[in-house]
Formats: structure tokens, C-alpha cells, sequence
């Protein structure tokens, strides 16, 4: 196809002068010149002439016209008229020789020539070669297509740039002014056409006006040439955005020096012209070598469906082809003003697929052949494939390492699908990004889709360009299927959270929850906290902040109401609602914050006391092995099965027994039942197979029980008689016989045990009470325990002698203590009536079984020593002294005048108790242990190691509360119910040393205590406040709704923990201020007293409800309860040898090991903050159904 058509009458001087002139134009470098006379070129042999000069005159850019005589012929005439018709605005040049008049041309200046003088013919090259160049005329081959696919059109396609001509003219007007130097930025979103605008448009304008053209140029491609030509200059610069390229904080030394020459440029030698994409403005602009060219700008906008008509037909019509309206009309349709690069490519496709070789006549364009040749959406597949090959291999991990092939695809579409929305039928839609919001590896992901025009950028968004790339590019739609209801999802919440931004209470429904939930988060397995994975997620899903706010305060105000319901229902129930079901602790666990439910389940875990419930049919009897690890139980079917302690696993069955079970005894080798039928009693060993031994008995006996070495059964009579048996005597007459019912009496006996120590013996009566009597002792000098428990069948002692439990024919269970003969704790959970129960031999757990059919075993806490003792009153506090381990008790007693104090000291070892006559409502040692500090009342006495008075320190009329040493022992901080409301600190000599800069409390102080690292103390008042001081002001304060009881700060400082009057005890983390971080609940009544282990793993709390507790501070979780007081406990600490000490109103001191706490705690899971082992341990304490 001829760039430049030449006409002409080859058979007079014409054909000379148009030979001369095609000459000096090849000369002149225009690779297109056509005369039909010259070599290669005229109509081909065969084919119409007349379609063959139409195709080459439609596709020329120039005609230059030579009048000769000949001219006069129908086809030059013909010629003429066809290219002025179709291309009016293009270039026309004549030449006439000098005996011709201007036969064809009289509208145009023409000039003269004689193909004979030399001179003549050079004129009219210089001539042609002038207009051509004012004309814009570009010397490159012609082009074999009206469109340029998904390149920009450029200058020499200027005749087939069609649709910007207003943009055109606006774009060259501050150029034409009367300014001669600027810059000006050409704006736009990729794919807008910015390139195409200059190129085509601008450029060949100012040409034609006479400008000098440097450029264009990209920072990639290109050298700028000098710019210091006479006239008006134009510089253009195209894709500027690749200045950036490779830059960080400062453009490349490179991308700089061609700023500095633009720059220069601009401010006095030329316009400089630059093209940039929207989406990179913000970050160009923050360069500061680029600042001089931010003046002036263009912004381009996409065309519109209107503009489509003249941009599809102008360039076709030029060649005598159109696009006809129903093939116009399906254009239109596919186009978007974002996908119009992809129409340019879809458009020269169908040329090419209905002229394939550039020599079919001009006709118009099918709507079919459009569909043949592939419409946009076919363009957009194939862009989109090699988009997602080249974006795939850009895929790296986190460590810079390439990922697998599948993980980087998937990786793609996920970054491509936050590209995605549903409409409300549930279609596929665009959705534009924000592009702050692009991470840079995201962004740098979506860079080939960008570039290939599958997306679309502006400054603020990025988009995809049409919306047929969800349907017709299949593996992006293969994902969106998969992830459709993720979408859908996302519409419902961001719709809600609008309304939600204005209506604060109008959240999403608990019913929509568990499938919305459902969706974002598929359970699993495995239970975790899952809203920081939902968090992610809705991140990557790019939720918007108001609707993942919306789901967080939705969701959690749903767990919140929910742990409210459980709270308030009894303890096993509470477990089975908040843990029982997989659906709703899924729920739960995608609340933000899950410490309402985690403190719900440990309290609900500590209520019921209970560890583990596996059914047991037909089981009648039970006992541990020698370490507790199993338990085994005996059936009335004649079986005896071992289970695992901890995990309630059936483990063997044994052999089958010599008849119904009575009783289990488990020695360090065999297994040993017992079997009555009648007035016979049968012991057999599971080792040996075989009864070893039968007995005659004078009666049926209501129980016989097995000690737990097996050497001795115990027989209880309905008549009160007791017979110990020894099993290895060959003699029937029992070793021992003892009355634990008067012979008079005429209530029965339902069960008997010996105590450990075998001097006392236990009798569970058809009245409900308990008889313990002396070994040695006679009928009717029983001791009675205090309380009533209807239809006792059991009786069991503890393994230290201090507890007795008791099952009755209602299902209940009781703990009584037998030093002070009142039920401890009642324990609720079997159905039907206690067949057996039996003590662990650590004492801290019990194990029943009932008709029910469910075995359960029961966490009872740590058992007192034996060697607690009685005191001569009320216990108010215990102190132990820091070197010759001996502990200070202080006893308060109530008489006619007031409170009384009187204190004692005992060694540790707990051999004796020495008295002195020093007051101690509080006792605190110095840590050096020269000094020791006694409060109560209203005084508070400093008296030396050996208790010689040494100074009377404060005596305001106002009860003392608590007082504490510093670290270093220099100082003494008193509180008490004074109506100052602020601490009294004094010296180790007893001087006052108060500061006026401590803030002031409100209500009665309660509690002090001495930070053990930095010169601090903490203060506590029933006014809800805490403050934190140090010697000169108050450091900071805490509050909560609670009235604060007590203090002790954990030994490394971090933690301090604060007991309040409602039983609550309160974790606060030291940083700049105090912070709470987790609550420990389980007491009933007021915290008396808080202590730290010495490692810093365990915090003892008092409480008037009668117990102490031990809680992991950890977890949360309670390791362990101190039961067995019958009173406030209101003095609480730990031995140097890591008991823990406790005092009470009941006048008792009592000492537990409470090691069992770390192995088989009351609440809560081991050392773990695992939500899955919590659920996992609170299952498992659900009784089955």
C-alpha cells in the first residue's frame, strides 16, 4: 500500500516528471511512493484495476497530481476525484508542464514544470518535498492496518486517528499562545488513549504550524536530542511514570539527568509535553527534581459509546470499507471506555480477518465476521493469559524463594479476585480498588495485567476493564465460582455496615452469624482463636474498616450475650453451652476478645468440681491403683474393667470375679474384690484368677470394704457391729469387733470405714449422719458430724484422715471436715442414688459411681496436713520470718470492749507454738529480720526479733487495715480507715515520712503493698481506685467498679494482683500505667488476702467463703481449692518449703501441699493457654447423656 500516490498520464511528458519526482522522494527517504508505471508497482495482473487503484489511493496519505495532456483520461480524472472526496483534509499537490493548462486541478495552487530543464524538475522536487514535511507526511511504510491493536497510534497513522478532534485543539491551546516555553502534564488512566493524543494528535498539528519536534521518548526507550533549534521547539516525553522505575526514596541518576534536561527545556528553550498515568501522579509528584514540571496539565478522559461510530468507521471509511450497524451495534455493546486498547486490538483483528491480504475490495463489515475474528471479551482472554504467565513468575515468598507453581497461580487470583464484587442477583461486577491500598508485591503482581490492558488504573483506583473477563477468561472464572459466596457475603456486610455507620444498633442478627461466618471462615478441626485469621481474611477480601467493625462488634456482642445466658444457668449446664457443641464454640471463638468466655468456662470448670464423667454400666464399686494413674471398677456382671484417671479411656478388662462385687483393693501387685452373698463373704485376685479366701460371716452385711493394702476387710452389720477381718488369718473370727451403733439404738448402719491411721472408725447411719468413734472407744461415745445428708450409702476417709465423703441414695456427694464436723462442699452431678466412692491417694480427687451408669471422678482440692493446729482465737494474719523460719499468727477476738489481738509463733516444722502479748491485726517482718511490724485496732506497734517493743508508731483512733515493708526494709506503709484517706509511710525507726503529693482516695483504704523491685507501692481502697506511688507523687492510678480488698505484687514485679469485696481478683500488668489483664473468679465472698509463690507460678487467695484458692496466672485457671475451714479465711501465704499457709475465723492454722494443682487442676488445662486444649479438658468434664 503506497504512502504517496502519484497520478499521472504515463505516455506524454507527465510520466518524466512523475518518475523524477517518485525518485527524489525515495531519495528523500519515503519508503512509499506509487506510480503505476515504476517497478512493482500498478494494478496486479488479473485483478480489477479499478479495486486495485481505490485500495492504494484510499490507503496513500499524500497525492501529488502531474497535468500533462494526457491528464484528460477518465481514470486520471477519476483518481483525483476519489482521494479528495474520501481524504479532503489530506495533502493534494499539482504539477503541470508548461504547454498544459490545469486541467484537473483549479481550486489548488499548482506549480508549473518542464520535464525538459533540470532545473525546472529541481524546483518541483523541493517543492513536493517542502509541502510534504509541513504536512506531517511520515516517511515509514504504510501501514497494513487502520488500527494499531494495543499500541498507541502514532505520528504517521495521524490520518487514522479519529474521535479526539475537540481534545486535540484543547490539548494545543496554551502551546499556540503567546507563552513559548512550559510543561505540561498529559493525565490519565491507563488505556485512555494519552499516548495516542500526542502522537497522532498534537504532533502532527504543531508540525504542520512549523514546530521543531524532539521526541517522543520514554525514559526506557530513546535519547532526548539537543534541543537548541531556531523556532518553536515541542519536547515529548511519553510514559514519564517510568521515571520511577527502580526508585524508592529518590529517582535513579539516569531518570535525574533527564528531568534536569527537561527542566531546563521548559524554562526558556521549549514546551515540554509528557504523558503520565493517573495511579503514579501522587508518587511523581512527591519527587523533588519533578516539582519545576508540575505547571500545567491535560486530563484525559476515556471515549464514550458515542464516540465509537467515528472511531471504529473513520479509519475504515478512508479505505472504502465500514463496519455495518448491527456489527456497529454489538461493538458498542462490548466496548467500555476502559476497554477501548482492547476494542483497537479486537478491531485489528477482524481487519485482518476480513482482508487478510490487503487486496480485498472495500465492503462492508458483517456483525458475523465481527463475531468470527474474536470480540473484546476473546481479545481480553488471550491478554489476560499471558498477563497471568508473566505475573505467576513474579510470585515470591516471604524469604525471596520461588513458591510452588499452584501456590503462585492461586496467589494471582486471589490478588485479582479483591477486583470482584456481586450485584444483588448475585452477578459478577467490577469493583475498583483503592490503590493505597496495594500492598507493593500486590501491586507489582498486577503490573502485566496493566500492561496487557486487562486492567485499567487512575490515580485513586484500579479496576478491571471489562466486566466479560469474569465469564470468558475460564480459569479466573473457575476461581470466582469457588469464591461466589465469599462475594455475595461481602455485599450483604458492607450494605449492612452503611446503614450500621448511621445506626449504631443496627448490627447484624446472631441468626445471619453462623453463615456469614460459615463463609469468611470454614470450620476446622482444630479449634483456635480465630478472629485475628478473620481479621486476614476480610483484609484480603478488602472489607471495608466500618464493615469489619460492624462484624466485630457484631460478633462479639452475640458471645457476650451468650456467656451472660450460660452465666446465669447452673455450672454443668453453663460447660455444656459454651463448650458442648462444635458449631457454638466455632462461633465463640471468632469473638475479638474471649476472655468472657474463657473466664466463663473456668468458673463454670472450678463450680462442679468435676473432672471427668465416662459411662460405666453396671459398675458397683471403684478404687485407684497405687499412683493414681487408674482406676478400676467392679460390676454387679462379675467384670472388672481399668480406666485411665486422666482421660476417662477404658483401658483392660479383667478377669471375671467369683460373683457380684462388693468392694476393690488395688496394691502395689494385685487387684483383690470382694464378693457377699448372703452371710459368705469371698475375696478373689484377678492375678491368681481364683477366690482366695471365704468367709463365714455371722450375718449379710450391709458393706464390706477392702483397706487399700488389701491385708484387711472391713465389715459393716445393719445392727452398728463393725468386723476387721485380716484377710491372711486362717481363723473366722474377725481380729477386731466394734459398735458404731449402740446396741439400743435403733437406727442401722449402712457403711463403715477405718481411718488411715487405724485409730478411728467412720459410720455412715440410716439417720444421715456420720459417727466417728475412737477405735477403743465404746458404743454411744461416738462424736457426731455436724449436718445431715438424706440416705447416706458411703462413707469414706481422706488419705490424711482430715476429710470423710459421703454418697447418698439421692445422688449427692458430700465433703465433710473431721476436724470440724461440718459438710465443705457438696457435690452435685450423679442422678441417681451413690453406689461407691473413693479418695485418690494424694486426697486431692474423689471418684463415684452410681445407678446412673456414669463414672465420674471429682477435683477436691489439696487435703490439709495433719499438722495444722488450733489457735486461741480468730486468725487475722500470718507472717513468716525471713531467716529462722518461724511464722508470726495473729488472732483477732471479739470481747465487750473491742478487738483483741494476740499473736503466737511456732517453728516451721510445726512442732510447737510458742505466745506472746503483742497486738497483730497485720504482721509484717523487715526483710532482714530485725524488726517486725504489729497492727490492729487502732495501733500499730515496731518491736524487735524477739518481740521487745521498740516503738509505738500510730494511734489514730481509726482501725488499722494492712501494712507492708519495702524492699530494703527502710520503709513501713500503714493504711487504715482514717478519714485522710492516704497512706502512712514511716522509716525503720518509726519516723513519720508522709508526702503532700499522693493522690487523695474517696473511701476507706484497704490494703498496701510494696513494689519488690522499684521504690513503689500500690494502695487500695473500697472507693474502686488503686494508686501506684512512689515517695513524691502518685505514679498512677487504676479504677474498676469493684471495691479493692488486698494487694500482692508477683516477685518480678509485672504483675500485681488486686482482691476485691465481690471475690473477684484482679490481674494488673505494670507498664507506664496499670492495666487489667485477666480476672480470676471462683470465690464467693470478699477477698481477704492475695499471695505469690516465690517462683512467681502461682497466686493464693483467701476469701471469707471459707476457702483459699490457687489459680494459674497464666491460664487463668484454678490449679486448686484449699477447702476444710469453717469460717473466713482471713490470712493467706507460702512457707519457705512451698506450702501454703492459711488462717481462720474458725481459730485453725492449716497447712496444704498443693503441688497437685500443676498436674490435675480445678480448672482449666495444665501450663497450656491452648483454646483447644481448653475446650478439649472442658468436654470432658461434660456428663454424658
Amino acid at each position: 500500500m503506497g504512502r504517496i500516490f502519484v497520478s499521472y498520464h504515463g505516455h506524454d511528458e507527465g510520466d518524466i516528471i512523475a518518475l523524477h519526482l517518485r525518485e527524489a522522494l525515495l531519495t528523500a527517504g519515503y519508503e512509499d511512493v506509487h506510480a503505476y508505471t515504476a517497478p512493482g508497482s500498478g494494478p496486479t495482473v488479473s485483478l480489477p484495476w479499478k479495486d486495485s487503484l481505490r485500495r492504494e489511493l484510499l490507503g496513500a496519505e499524500a497525492l501529488i497530481v502531474v497535468t500533462s495532456p494526457g491528464s484528460s483520461s477518465e481514470w486520471c480524472i477519476w483518481e483525483t476525484s476519489v482521494f479528495r472526496e474520501r481524504k479532503p483534509l489530506s495533502p493534494c499537490i499539482e504539477f503541470f508542464s508548461g504547454s498544459q493548462g490545469r486541467a484537473v486541478l483549479n481550486d489548488l495552487q499548482a506549480h508549473r514544470v518542464d520535464a525538459a530543464d533540470p532545473v525546472s524538475l529541481a524546483a518541483a522536487r523541493d517543492t513536493v518535498l517542502q509541502a510534504l514535511a509541513r504536512a506531517g507526511v511520515g516517511k515509514a511504510a504504510g501501514t497494513t492496518s487502520p488500527f494499531p491493536g494495543l499500541k498507541p497510534f502514532d505520528e504517521h497513522q495521524a490520518s487514522l486517528f479519529f474521535g479526539r478532534e475537540n481534545d486535540i485543539q484543547r490539548l494545543a491551546e496554551p502551546l499556540l499562545g503567546r507563552r513559548e516555553s512550559g510543561a505540561l502534564a498529559v493525565i490519565g488512566p491507563s488505556g485512555a488513549g494519552k499516548s495516542s493524543l500526542v502522537r497522532a494528535g498534537l504532533i502532527p498539528l504543531l508540525r504542520r504550524e512549523g514546530w521543531t519536534i524532539a521526541g517522543p521518548v520514554t525514559p526506557s526507550h530513546g535519547v532526548l536530542p539537543p534541543i537548541e533549534r531556531p523556532g518553536r521547539t515541542l519536547v515529548v516525553l511519553d510514559q514519564a511514570e517510568e521515571l520511577l522505575s527502580g526508585a524508592t526514596d529518590r529517582l535513579a541518576p539516569q531518570a535525574a539527568a533527564l528531568v534536569e534536561r527537561l527542566v531546563e527545556a521548559s524554562r526558556g528553550k521549549a514546551w515540554v509535553v509528557y504523558t503520565v498515568r493517573s495511579d503514579f501522579l501522587d508518587e511523581l509528584m512527591r519527587q523533588a527534581e519533578i516539582e519545576p514540571l508540575l505547571r500545567d496539565d491535560f486530563l484525559v478522559t476515556p471515549l464514550t459509546k458515542a464516540d465509537l461510530p467515528m472511531v471504529v468507521n473513520g479509519p475504515l471509511r478512508g479505505l472504502g470499507w465500514h463496519v455495518d450497524d448491527a456489527a456497529l451495534g454489538l461493538i458498542q455493546e462490548d466496548a467500555t471506555g476502559e476497554s477501548l486498547p482492547l476494542l483497537a486490538f479486537a478491531l485489528e483483528n477482524l481487519w485482518r480477518h476480513v482482508n487478510p491480504d490487503g487486496l480485498r475490495p472495500p465492503r462492508p463489515i458483517t456483525r458475523a465476521e465481527y463475531v468470527a475474528s474474536g470480540r473484546v471479551m476473546d481479545v481480553l482472554r488471550r491478554q489476560a493469559d499471558e498477563a497471568f504467565a508473566l505475573a505467576r513468575d513474579l510470585v515470591r515468598d516471604q524469604d525471596g524463594s520461588w513458591p510452588p507453581v499452584r501456590e503462585a497461580e492461586r496467589r494471582v487470583l486471589r490478588t485479582l479476585r479483591r477486583l470482584v464484587a456481586v450485584d444483588e442477583s448475585g452477578k459478577f461486577t467490577r469493583r475498583a480498588l483503592r490503590m493505597h491500598d496495594l500492598r507493593a508485591q500486590d501491586r507489582q503482581v498486577l503490573d502485566p495485567f496493566i500492561t496487557n490492558r486487562v486492567l485499567t488504573t487512575t490515580r485513586q483506583t484500579l479496576q478491571v476493564a471489562h466486566e466479560s473477563l469474569f465469564v470468558h477468561w475460564p480459569r479466573f472464572r473457575e476461581e470466582l465460582e469457588r469464591d461466589h459466596a465469599v462475594l455475595r457475603v461481602w455485599r450483604e456486610v458492607e450494605d449492612v455496615a452503611a446503614e450500621w455507620t448511621k445506626h449504631s444498633d443496627q448490627l447484624i442478627a446472631p441468626s445471619r452469624l453462623a453463615t456469614l461466618l460459615g463463609v469468611l471462615s470454614p470450620p476446622e478441626s482444630k479449634f483456635a482463636e480465630l478472629w485475628p485469621h478473620l481479621e486476614e481474611t476480610l483484609t484480603a477480601l478488602d472489607f471495608t474498616r466500618d464493615a469489619v467493625g460492624l462484624l466485630r462488634q457484631s460478633i462479639q456482642l452475640w458471645a457476650d450475650t451468650e456467656v451472660h445466658r450460660a452465666s446465669a444457668l447452673e455450672p454443668r449446664d453453663t460447660l455444656r453451652m459454651l463448650a458442648g457443641d462444635d458449631l457454638t464454640v466455632w462461633l465463640f471463638l471468632h469473638a475479638p476478645d474471649l476472655s468472657g468466655w474463657r473466664q466463663a468456662l473456668l468458673h463454670a470448670m472450678a463450680a462442679t468440681h468435676l473432672l471427668r464423667a465416662v459411662l460405666s454400666r453396671n459398675a458397683v464399686a471403684v478404687r485407684w491403683s497405687p499412683d493414681d494413674a487408674l482406676l478400676v471398677t467392679g460390676s454387679n456382671e462379675c467384670t472388672v474393667r481399668t480406666w485411665n484417671a486422666d482421660s476417662g479411656e477404658r483401658q483392660d478388662d479383667l478377669r471375671d470375679a467369683a460373683g457380684p462385687i462388693g468392694s476393690i483393693a488395688w496394691s502395689q501387685t494385685n487387684v483383690i474384690t470382694t464378693s457377699a452373698v448372703g452371710d459368705v463373704l469371698r475375696l478373689s485376685s484377678t492375678h491368681a484368677e481364683r477366690t482366695t479366701r471365704t468367709f463365714k460371716l455371722p450375718s449379710p452385711p450391709v458393706s464390706a470394704r477392702l483397706t487399700s493394702t488389701g491385708e484387711h476387710v472391713l465389715v459393716a452389720y445393719p445392727n452398728g457391729s463393725v468386723h476387721l477381718r485380716e484377710v491372711g488369718n486362717q481363723h473366722h473370727d474377725p481380729a477386731d469387733v466394734h459398735w458404731c451403733v449402740a446396741e439400743d439404738d435403733p437406727v442401722g448402719l449402712r457403711d463403715a470405714d477405718l481411718s488411715p491411721d487405724g485409730n478411728w472408725i467412720a459410720g455412715a447411719r440410716d439417720d444421715g449422719t456420720i459417727s466417728v468413734i475412737g477405735f477403743d472407744q465404746p458404743a454411744g461415745r461416738e462424736r457426731r458430724l455436724e449436718g445431715r445428708a438424706d440416705g447416706l450409702r458411703r462413707v469414706r476417709w481422706s488419705p490424711q484422715g482430715t476429710r470423710l465423703a459421703t454418697g447418698s441414695a439421692d445422688g449427692a456427694v458430700h465433703v465433710w471436715d473431721a476436724v470440724s464436723g461440718k459438710v465443705v462442699l457438696k457435690l452435685r452431678g450423679h442422678e441417681r442414688g451413690v453406689l461407691d466412692l473413693e479418695w485418690s491417694h494424694r486426697g486431692d480427687r474423689l471418684t463415684t459411681v452410681a445407678e446412673d451408669g456414669v463414672h465420674r471422678v471429682w477435683k477436691i482440692g489439696s487435703e490439709p496436713h495433719r499438722s495444722g493446729f488450733r489457735t486461741g482465737g480468730p486468725v487475722g494474719s500470718l507472717a513468716w520470718h525471713p531467716l529462722d523460719r518461724k511464722l508470726v499468727v495473729g488472732s483477732a477476738a471479739t470481747s465487750a470492749v473491742g478487738l483483741i489481738s494476740t499473736p503466737w509463733t511456732t517453728a516451721v516444722n510445726r512442732d510447737s507454738v510458742t505466745f506472746t502479748n503483742h497486738p497483730a491485726r497485720f504482721a509484717a517482718w523487715r526483710p532482714d529480720g530485725s524488726r517486725f511490724a504489729a497492727g490492729a485496732g487502732t495501733t500499730v506497734q515496731l518491736v524487735d526479733g524477739d518481740f521487745g517493743q521498740l516503738r509505738h508508731l500510730f494511734d489514730a483512733g481509726d482501725l488499722v487495715q494492712d501494712g507492708h515493708w519495702s524492699r530494703d526494709g527502710s520503709l513501713l506503709a500503714v493504711v487504715s480507715i482514717d478519714r485522710s484517706r492516704l497512706p502512712w509511710v514511716y522509716d525503720a525507726d518509726g519516723h513519720l515520712q508522709r508526702s503532700p503529693q499522693w493522690t487523695k482516695h474517696t473511701g476507706t483504704l484497704r490494703a498496701v503493698a510494696w513494689h519488690p523491685v522499684q521504690e513503689l507501692f500500690a494502695v487500695a481502697g473500697e472507693d474502686n481506685l488503686i494508686t501506684l506511688n512512689s515517695m513524691s507523687a502518685t505514679c498512677c492510678t487504676f479504677r474498676a467498679p469493684r471495691k479493692f480488698t488486698s494487694l500482692a505484687w508477683h516477685p518480678d514485679g509485672a504483675l500485681l494482683a488486686a482482691g476485691c469485696a465481690d471475690g473477684t481478683t484482679i490481674l494488673l500488668r505494670l507498664t507506664d500505667v496499670l492495666t487489667e489483664e485477666t480476672q480470676l473468679r471462683g470465690h464467693l465472698d470478699e477477698i481477704t488476702s492475695t499471695a505469690w509463690s516465690p517462683d512467681g507460678r502461682s497466686l493464693l487467695t483467701a476469701s471469707k467463703d471459707c476457702t483459699a484458692r490457687v489459680w494459674d496466672p497464666v491460664t487463668g485457671g484454678q490449679r486448686t481449692a484449699l477447702i476444710g475451714h469453717s469460717d473466713a479465711v482471713q490470712a493467706a501465704l507460702w512457707s519457705p518449703d512451698g506450702l501454703a499457709v492459711t488462717g481462720s475465723a474458725d481459730c485453725t492454722v492449716r497447712y496444704w501441699d498443693t503441688s497437685d494443682g500443676t498436674t490435675h487442676p480445678l480448672a482449666g488445662t495444665a501450663e497450656s493457654t491452648d483454646v483447644q486444649d481448653l475446650v478439649a479438658e472442658a468436654r470432658k468434664r461434660i456428663s454424658p447423656r
